[in-house]
């Protein structure tokens, strides 16, 4: 095995949105810390996969994902669901839907009330969020501010991570089904979704920039001062230890060392999966494949949560949305994509650019009698004023087998939050190179199943309701009926989870037995090692969970600079 003769002051492994947000944060800190990133990918250099037209499709680039499955889901038909998760510098932010969200703020404080630390309420989430945000969206177009007109002072607009309003031409359903979710169940505008209180219905804001993706390359990245060293192609097998301390890692084949500390950045299923290779983690497992414990830390790879959706399709008139028309015409197509590679303009700036989704409290959810069996405090925290029950997103493509590629659809993501399902991440074995066991148990939890449930049926009555069924020919992906037998069918035959991945190395209290890093990141009974992504929030927020990746690097470089002196 080969070492390296440099050592270095920190060394990061993954180069997602938090692991890049750190290693930009701390190489540019007034001291200039040396400072290694490892990335088990590529440099992710095709320019079209940033083209946000794409943001649906990019996740099947070659080399780009690592392409898990969970196990078979016992409540899902046994089916192994996609489990995509970003390879390359960027990791994620590379080959996710490109939506930017952030969430209730009452999550947040409730993060903080679990942790027992402040740091991680909502004023200090907001602050870090404005530090991060570079956020355009003053030339919407006039037509278009009955949508969208975020508060300026909430929001940043200096940052490095480029958010958007497309300021061209919208798709045009779009009121369509603004206006029918207003009418069916009672969504009102939101004009800011980003704002604290995410319910409603409103426009997202893209990680992009005149519809070229923003990902946490191109954010952090970019600009690396000559005292951060970026390697790609280095997968990490361990950690390296002398005693409890963390001085390095092996990656291909190479030892690399820090003076000061290692971090571990590689999401919520590689992070404990390089935990428990390297003798970290709950025994049992470590036993089971015969790794030699260093540290027993039960709670490594446990507590999985995510979040789950099912979408509803139906068939719309023909020629109503001009996307067939476009994406199935090469000559078209070849036309369009020239220009768009030329000026950003052209029907490629429309489509797939402008994003409606809606978020609600369900009184039915708070009514049904597996949210009065939740735990008290889970009660408490699902009934505070900014928290959703579900979120549904419009516009997006239709998901789904029964879906004609060429025709016209009208489709309905439902997505279920708050949810109570906790799932594993383990070792398949003790080769690095073999993928992890990801279980997330979906719909283990009988209120996550009624919660669903409810989700589809609101969905559906916003397809229902007059401003879109009047374009509607046929249905195309629908559960039989409303019952919740037939429901219930649907979601186990065709449900996915949203690829939010969180918590397997979660943030705690010290007297919480599941916890595993303090509230500084530090990894609990060792030294010289964090985890600095998104395994470490105690729960899944109730948003798009990238925005949430930014700010876990954002707040873990705060902390060490101050703690560190750099």
């Amino acid at each position: 095995m080969g070492s390296t003769t440099e050592k270095y002051d920190f060394i990061i492994v993954g180069s997602g949105p938090a692991g890049a947000t750190l290693a930009s944060r701390l190489s540019k800190a007034a001291s200039k810390p040396r400072v290694l990133l490892l990335e088990a990918g590529g440099d992710n250099t095709e320019p079209s996969t940033l083209y946000l037209v794409n943001r649906f499709t990019t996740l099947m680039t070659d080399g780009m994902n690592w392409g898990y499955k969970t196990v078979p889901q016992e409540h899902l038909n046994g089916r192994e669901i996609d489990y995509s998760r970003g390879k390359g510098l960027g990791g994620s932010s590379g080959i996710n839907f490109a939506c930017y969200t952030i969430g209730p703020r009452d999550d947040y404080d409730e993060w903080a009330r679990q942790v027992g630390d402040e740091s991680y309420n909502w004023t200090a989430a907001q602050r870090r969020y404005q530090a991060l945000e570079d956020y355009s969206y003053s030339d919407v177009p006039d037509k278009y501010r009955k949508f969208v007109a975020p508060n300026k002072a909430a929001h940043g607009d200096k940052g490095p991570l480029q958010l958007e309003i497309s300021k061209g031409a919208w798709e045009w359903s779009i009121e369509e089904n603004y206006q029918a979710a207003e009418q069916a169940i009672g969504l009102k505008p939101n004009l800011d979704i980003n704002s604290g209180n995410p319910l409603g219905i409103g426009v997202v804001p893209s990680t992009s920039r005149n519809s070229i993706r923003t990902t946490a390359k191109t954010a952090m990245l970019a600009d690396a001062p000559s005292n951060l060293t970026i390697l790609t192609n280095k997968p990490v097998d361990k950690v390296v230890f002398e005693g409890k301390k963390a001085v390095g890692v092996v990656a291909a084949g190479e030892t690399f060392l820090a003076s000061k500390e290692v971090v571990l950045s590689a999401g919520a299923l590689d992070t404990p999966k390089i935990l428990m290779l390297s003798g970290v983690g709950p025994s049992a497992e470590l036993a089971k494949h015969s790794i030699p414990q260093l540290h027993e830390l039960p709670g490594v790879g446990q507590n999985l949560q995510d979040h789950a959706f099912v979408v509803l399709v139906k068939q719309f008139k023909a020629g109503l949305s001009g996307r067939p028309q476009l994406f199935h015409d090469e000559a078209a197509l070849a036309a369009a994509q020239k220009q768009f590679a030329q000026d950003q303009s052209g029907p490629l700036s429309m489509y797939y650019n402008t994003i409606l989704m809606g978020w609600q409290q369900a009184p039915s959810v708070l009514a049904s009698p597996e949210f009065a069996a939740l735990p008290p405090a889970v009660q408490q925290h699902v009934r505070k004023p900014t928290v959703p029950t579900f979120e549904h997103i419009c516009l997006c493509p239709a998901i789904h087998p029964a879906a004609d590629p060429n025709g016209e659809f009208l489709s309905i993501l439902s997505m279920q939050m708050v949810p109570q399902s906790k799932g594993t991440v383990t070792l398949a074995s003790a080769d690095p190179r073999a993928p992890p066991l990801c279980d997330p148990k979906l719909f283990s939890h009988p209120f996550d199943r009624a919660n669903m449930i409810d989700a589809v049926r609101r969905s559906w009555a916003v397809m229902e309701a007059e401003p879109l069924a009047r374009h509607v020919v046929a249905d195309t992906a629908l559960p039989k009926d409303k019952t919740d037998a037939e429901v219930w069918k649907y979601i186990q035959s065709y449900c996915n989870t949203t690829w939010h991945m969180t918590g397997t190395v979660k943030m705690g209290r010290p007297d919480d037995d599941e916890a595993c890093v303090d509230t500084r990141f530090r990894v609990k009974g060792l030294q010289g090692l964090r985890v600095v992504d998104n395994s470490v929030p105690p729960f899944v927020l109730n948003c798009h969970v990238v925005s949430v990746a930014y700010l876990v690097g954002e707040t873990a470089a705060e902390k060490m600079i101050e703690e560190y002196g750099l």
